[in-house]
């Protein structure tokens, strides 16, 4: 599911794969005669996407860049969650934000 989630938000256009910040796990209890892989998990139910531009400083040659950011959270809309906020503000984005020239 999450593969696909991230493949739907590629576009060559803007550089990158999106980011899929850890999202919170909520154990789900399942009964012991059903035959599961891995552990039963609940996300929350709010997906939510970002997209983050940095459009360098005018007048010089800095490269503009991109990062797209996928997260889930219980509410709609603001405010973001904190767990996600924190992730957010945590990502470097020389590593994870794409270059492009306008």
């Amino acid at each position: 599911m999450m593969d696909r989630l991230i493949a739907k938000y590629v576009r060559p256009a803007e550089y990158g794969v999106p980011l899929l910040l850890e999202p919170e796990e909520q154990p789900l209890d399942v009964s012991e005669h059903r035959h599961i892989r891995g552990t039963p998990a609940r996300l929350a139910s709010v997906t939510c996407i970002a997209r983050f531009d940095f459009d360098g400083q005018l007048g010089t040659d800095d490269i503009w860049s991109v990062l797209r950011v996928i997260w889930f959270q219980d509410e709609f809309a603001f405010p973001i969650a904190e767990r996600a906020r924190a992730q957010i503000v945590a990502i470097d984005w020389e590593t994870h934000a794409g270059g492009w020239l306008p």
